[in-house]
């Protein structure tokens, strides 16, 4: 961001730092998406195992997510719309 403006489009708080993740789950929701982050994707998929257990552990703890927050390299959050 220092060295390189045009890499953040010549800002100095890049999207990166807009949005919170809460605030960006809570405006999903406002809009009638479901927030899901790859936990949750994971968590749908259905996977078995020692694998899947520790995700749907996860999924259905969210407390149990921020050791993956806090060491994953990046975060994403997806919009799923509603059924119905």
């Amino acid at each position: 961001m220092k060295h390189r403006r045009d890499l953040v489009n010549f800002t100095d708080f890049p999207a990166v730092n807009w949005f919170t993740f809460p605030a960006m789950s809570e405006a999903f929701r406002r809009h009638g998406l479901e927030p899901l982050d790859r936990i949750d994707l994971m968590a749908r998929r259905g996977d078995g195992g020692a694998k899947g257990a520790v995700v749907q552990a996860m999924h259905r703890t969210p407390v149990l997510k921020w050791p993956y927050y806090l060491y994953a390299i990046s975060m994403g959050l997806y919009g799923v719309k509603r059924s119905g």
